[in-house]
């Protein structure tokens, strides 16, 4: 970081995205299934690549991505109805066995071991491509 601001960038980014997420899911736009596989093959893909800066410029930069045509954004107090139901009903995710999923019939070591060879595989492919190059030259 070029100086200190609480909660870090990465982290100031993911709470703002988790406020659009709870949104969509607790007004029935999405499901969690169909969020996943948007996020996924959308915007995690195109960000492996070129990360969130650079994503700007390749979109194109323009005033309109501040106040996008009938888009409303999401008041900053919103409260989380789905993700209290949750946490009320005791399930915490992977840990518990449920969350916004059921991993019931797989341990939380197996989940974890499940999701970090994943990530090592990519992390391996990124690496290599990284050895060509970056795409984006600071």
């Amino acid at each position: 970081m070029k100086k200190y601001i609480s909660g870090y960038a990465i982290n100031r980014i993911q709470h703002a995205m988790n406020r659009e997420i709870h949104f969509l899911l607790d007004n029935d736009y999405v499901t969690p299934e169909q969020l996943d596989e948007a996020a996924r093959v959308g915007l995690a893909f195109r960000m492996m690549v070129l990360g969130v800066v650079a994503r700007i410029d390749f979109s194109g930069v323009s005033m309109r991505t501040r106040h996008p045509i009938g888009f409303e954004e999401v008041p900053l107090d919103y409260e989380y109805k789905k993700l209290r139901q949750l946490v009320d009903a005791g399930h915490s995710g992977v840990k518990s066995g449920r969350g916004f999923y059921d991993y019931k019939g797989k341990s939380q070591e197996e989940m974890y071991r499940e999701r970090d060879i994943r990530l090592i595989e990519i992390a391996k492919t990124l690496r290599k491509l990284e050895a060509v190059g970056p795409l984006v030259k600071p």
